[in-house]
């Protein structure tokens, strides 16, 4: 969204500029979306992850300019907050941008959940609302 301003100021002994020339003021507050590609969506709901490095990517869109993606892991039954590591994007200051982050699973856990969350960032600051 579109707004359009000017700026005067006054001092604390009551002297007031001149008013600023018009100004156009670009608003963002749509957060971005994050998506998994094919092969990781598969790769995340169709088996087992064992102790090797799972390499998941995926793309951000964002209506202006995205930034980058939150990586969060939760173990399951942890009352424990998830932690949460930004992941880089191959390509900043564009609409949709390409991430990607290799899933370590640690050793000696054996058959045990984990919630995996997923949150975009665009350039004004915006996170997603919803994970993936």
């Amino acid at each position: 969204m579109r707004y359009f301003a000017r700026a005067q100021a006054t001092n604390p002994f009551g002297y007031t500029s001149e008013r600023s020339p018009w100004r156009v003021l670009v608003t963002d507050s749509q957060p971005p979306s994050v998506t998994l590609d094919i092969a990781s969506q598969s790769a995340l709901t169709t088996t087992v992850i064992g102790p090797i490095r799972t390499y998941l990517t995926g793309q951000i869109q964002d209506n202006d300019l995205v930034k980058s993606v939150d990586f969060c892991q939760r173990p399951a039954g942890e009352n424990s907050a998830e932690s949460c590591q930004p992941v880089e994007l191959t390509a900043n200051n564009v609409q949709t941008g390409t991430w990607s982050t290799t899933l370590l699973v640690p050793l000696g856990v054996d058959y045990a959940s984990q919630t995996l969350s997923f949150f975009g960032w665009d350039a004004a600051g915006n996170r997603s609302t919803l994970p993936l």
